[in-house]
């Protein structure tokens, strides 16, 4: 009998290894995956969401005290020296200001520059930024009067012409607090149910105005009163 041919073993074979390239791909690319993620973390804009969300209340509150106090500004940067020239009308007069460029989508882009008061001017505010700013931003500048924080924030275009805050009044809450009310009353001219005629021989009532029913009504059941019908256009008694 022929002597029985000895397998070779398995690492002369292509498919393990193949498996074998597979599975340390996949383990690299995931380790790959949790260092960046770990070494480059998306920024945050707050590291705590439980007063995040409180201050969304905060928020709104001093966007209504700056629209109480009838706050108007008007920014004006210069892009050579960096100067910042602010103009500010209404009721309050803060010593200082301060204002924060916030940019969208890049956190790194973001500037806060402190603003303080003209003892020549009032309502002229100066401060100096060191980077040059422009681009799509959100504006944000804020105050105190009493003891209460004011704040004026608008999404706006920095460049060569002036930006101008509290042109947009806050209207939010007064516009839900409408629309709710709103959704209260009913519609003019929405439909109302149809009603069976009364022994006062009255035709059917839509929106507070006399109609002529459009279908034919079904007696009710157990009663001898049947509804008012119509046909050919004119209003039949009820059946008997």
């Amino acid at each position: 009998m022929p002597a029985a041919t000895a397998a070779s073993p398995w690492y002369r074979h292509l498919w393990p290894w193949i498996i074998i390239a597979i599975l340390t791909g996949s383990v690299t690319l995931s380790l790959s995956m949790v260092f960046i993620a770990v070494t480059h973390p998306d920024p945050l804009v707050t590291d705590n969401y439980y007063e995040a969300g409180k201050g969304i209340n905060r928020s709104l509150n001093r966007e209504v005290l700056a629209q109480t106090l009838k706050l108007h500004a008007r920014l004006k940067m210069d892009e050579l020296t960096g100067e910042v020239e602010l103009r500010l009308s209404g009721n309050s007069n803060p010593e200082r200001l301060e204002l924060n460029l916030i940019s969208p989508t890049r956190p790194d882009s973001d500037r806060r520059v402190f603003l303080s008061r003209s003892s020549s001017e009032p309502g002229r505010y100066i401060g100096q930024l060191q980077d040059k700013v422009n681009g799509r931003r959100f504006v944000e500048l804020l105050g105190v009067e009493g003891e209460q924080t004011w704040r004026l924030f608008e999404e706006e275009q920095i460049g060569t012409n002036d930006v101008t805050l509290g042109d947009e009044p806050l209207q939010a809450a007064q516009r839900r607090k409408t629309e709710r009310g709103k959704a209260l009353l009913p519609r003019a001219g929405a439909l109302l149910p149809l009603r069976p005629a009364g022994s006062g021989g009255q035709p059917f009532q839509r929106g507070g105005a006399r109609c002529n029913p459009t279908a034919v009504l079904p007696r009710l059941p157990g009663s001898n009163r049947g509804h008012r019908r119509e046909r050919s256009g004119q209003l039949l008694p009820p059946s008997q």
